[in-house]
């Protein structure tokens, strides 16, 4: 067959899922979505069921006309406007405090928006601000919690406000820093200095957390909590583990500016776990533990083991000038 008596291949150049009505040579007209399938073209069309049917496959010699109402390209375009709805008013300014007053703009207007659609569509408007700098889930979830917070509360919230006491759900959420609403995303992924006021502070977070851990308790940031420059909630495990005691410590900063801590027992308060907590409140360990709370870096206990730790290797240098093993 000469190209010439070929039939015309109606089919050329439509995308998947454009919509098309399709006029055959037996005097059917199908009107639906463009399906191709390994060659092959197929109409999924609907008719009034859950499902729909699909036509096909049709051959060119089949089609008398086809005629396109709609491209998958306007098709996507429609879907998008309909998904965010009209803009919330306000302007993005693409600098750090920018993004963050946007975000912080939308997480707003979401959480104050009643009808449950349109609340979505603010949603929308939020996460495709966040994605043009990459904000984890996490810390999207902490700004659109700390909105709805906001609607009926004037405190600031902690992670255990927003997760309910929930440990599952608690991780869900992670407090952004300044630097994740960066445009550069090398500022974003860099490393970010401890400030020095928070170094020699030796009651802050950081020092605290040191401190436990180098008079040889295991301290670590709660996944009910977190660890800021101004914000501590952590649970310390005495040495040898869980079983020999285990404290939650939570610091903040006072109106004065001043870090101020505080501890309690982390147990079920069961007869034997009460009789556990009284075992360890008299024990030695109790008494380093308190002192740190109350010293920080600064507890006598870390003085007295770096005064040990450096006639020890004092010890070790003489013996090994002597020749002794």
């Amino acid at each position: 067959m000469d190209d010439a008596d070929k039939p015309r291949d109606w089919f050329e150049g439509r995308r998947d899922r454009d919509v098309i009505r399709v006029r055959l040579k037996d005097g059917r007209t199908l009107e639906g979505s463009y399906l191709p399938l390994q060659g092959m073209h197929f109409v999924h069309v609907r008719d009034g069921t859950l499902m729909g049917k699909v036509e096909g496959p049709l051959a060119a010699g089949e089609v008398e006309r086809l005629t396109v109402l709609k491209t998958r390209q306007e098709i996507e375009e429609d879907l998008y406007d309909k998904k965010r709805g009209d803009p919330v008013p306000g302007t993005l300014h693409r600098t750090r405090d920018g993004y963050e007053a946007r975000l912080d703009r939308l997480a707003r207007a979401a959480a104050r928006e009643e009808d449950r659609k349109r609340r979505y569509q603010i949603e929308q408007q939020f996460h495709d601000v966040a994605d043009e700098i990459m904000l984890a889930q996490t810390k999207r979830n902490w700004l659109l919690a700390v909105a709805r917070w906001a609607v009926s509360r004037n405190d600031e919230p902690t992670k255990m406000d927003l997760s309910g006491g929930c440990m599952v759900t608690a991780a869900k959420f992670q407090r952004p820093r300044p630097q994740d609403f960066d445009p550069d995303p090398k500022v974003r992924r860099a490393r970010v200095p401890v400030p020095e006021h928070v170094k020699g502070d030796p009651l802050s977070t950081v020092n605290m957390r040191r401190a436990f851990n180098d008079a040889g308790f295991n301290a670590r940031v709660s996944v009910l909590g977190e660890l800021t420059a101004d914000v501590a909630n952590l649970l310390v495990d005495f040495p040898g583990g869980k079983k020999y005691g285990r404290f939650a410590v939570e610091g903040k900063r006072g109106p004065d500016g001043k870090m101020e801590w505080g501890y309690s027992w982390e147990g079920n308060c069961t007869p034997t776990d009460l009789r556990r907590m009284r075992r360890c409140q008299y024990s030695e360990e109790f008494k380093v533990f308190h002192e740190i709370v109350l010293k920080g870096l600064d507890a006598p206990v870390l003085a007295r083991q770096d005064a040990k730790a450096e006639e020890g290797a004092e010890e070790q240098d003489e013996t090994h000038a002597h020749g002794f093993r």
